[in-house]
Formats: C-alpha cells, sequence, structure tokens
C-alpha cells in the first residue's frame, strides 16, 4: 500500500497530506540553498530526509517540525545560534530573553539594546526548545512539545532568524503560519486556523526589516 493510500483509508484524522507536501518541497527549497554540487552534504541530506521522515511516517506536528528544521539546518550550515546564555550579561536564564536574529545571540530585554537591531521574544519554553534543538541529540530533534503560545514564538523566531542569515526568501516558505488543524467530530472535517491579519502585519515587518538590512549591507550605510 502506497504513503498517500493510507491517508485514504485510515483514520481520516491523520494530516492533511497536501500541508506535508508543501513543507517537504520547503525544506527542499532550504536544503539546496546551503548545499553546493561540488560540496560533499555531510549531515545536511540526512537531515533533510529526518525531516521528511518525521511529518510522514512520524506524523509529527508540522507546526514544531518547521522550526526545528530550520534551526539545525543552519546549525549544520555554519550558522549556529548562540542560545547557552545571554551573550552580555552571561545569565543562563535571560530575563524576558530575546534571540537577536542578526547576530544569532541571545540576550535579555535590559541587555544590548542599543547594540541589537532585530531582535524576537522568546519565552521559557520556547527557549527550552531552542536549546534542544541546538545542543540536543539529533536523533531526538523532533521530540518535544510546546503549547500553542510558545509554539507561534518559536516559529516567528526560527523563520526570522532563517531569512536574516540566508539573506533571502523562499517561493515554497508556507505564507501563513503552521499550525496543527483541528478534527471535528460533528462534521468529520479539519478545520484550520487562519492567520490573524496582527500575525499576517508582524510577518510583513519581518520581511520589511530583513530586506532593510540587506540594502543597508549592499550599500555600505
Amino acid at each position: 500500500m502506497s504513503y498517500w493510500d493510507k491517508y485514504r483509508s485510515d483514520d481520516p484524522r491523520r494530516i492533511p497530506p497536501l500541508e506535508a507536501l508543501a513543507l517537504g518541497c520547503y525544506f527542499a527549497e532550504l536544503t539546496e540553498t546551503v548545499t553546493a554540487p561540488e560540496v560533499p552534504a555531510g549531515a545536511l541530506l540526512p537531515h533533510l530526509l529526518n525531516g521528511l521522515y518525521a511529518l510522514s511516517a512520524l506524523q509529527k506536528p508540522p507546526a514544531l517540525v518547521k522550526p526545528a528544521f530550520e534551526i539545525k539546518l543552519l546549525c549544520l550550515a555554519g550558522y549556529e545560534p548562540l542560545a547557552d546564555s545571554c551573550a552580555y550579561c552571561g545569565r543562563p536564564d535571560p530575563e524576558q530573553p530575546l534571540l537577536d536574529v542578526v547576530q544569532g545571540i541571545l540576550r535579555c530585554r535590559s541587555c544590548g539594546a542599543k547594540e541589537s537591531a532585530l531582535s524576537m521574544p522568546l519565552c521559557p519554553d520556547s527557549l527550552a526548545a531552542l536549546r534542544h534543538i541546538v545542543y540536543g541529540d539529533p536523533k531526538r530533534l523532533f521530540s518535544f512539545r510546546l503549547d500553542v503560545p510558545s509554539q507561534k514564538k518559536m516559529s516567528d523566531v526560527c523563520e526570522a532568524f532563517l531569512l536574516t542569515q540566508l539573506e533571502r526568501g523562499f517561493r515554497t516558505l508556507p505564507p501563513k503560519p503552521l499550525s496543527p488543524p483541528s478534527w471535528s467530530g460533528d462534521s468529520g472535517r479539519w478545520n484550520f486556523t487562519r492567520a490573524s491579519s496582527r500575525r499576517k502585519s508582524c510577518r510583513n515587518k519581518i520581511h520589511f526589516v530583513f530586506l532593510l538590512l540587506i540594502y543597508t549591507k549592499r550599500s555600505g550605510i
């Protein structure tokens, strides 16, 4: 029985295959971006396969697989963020933690505010998840859970860090934040939560700042 036949015949509450397929295309484009034909891919190819396996066979929530895949890909490509402590005061548990997505460092809200170009807020749970991804066992990369608010912070931070470090956008990047669809037992259908206008505005601002940083860097301002 093929992968798609299992979706049609088994429990209909499985993750819709189209969402997993779209995210898989995004993972492939990311991997292509940080590799070169003449250079061995090393751990990047197994990382891609593990990401696809987590979506298909393990049925991991896409909203958790996406940020974990993005950050670990950057780590393997040489863009690992420093997430062990505040880069300014050295606190292992930063007060109101933020990740500077330009410098790739963790800081307290009150530390390095003048030196930071663009920082994204984290919470204790999302910070713990970030550290699990960066420093944890690669075999347990997708073995963590987050509540919805922490999940949203994690997704925003990881995507902003990736776009800033790679200095480009991606055609296959999902246009809306991925959130686990809810199953309605009454209607027997999946319910998808659309992004609010506030969330869309936040993403537009991130993209604007990202483009502004590229222009400033290239113009030597």
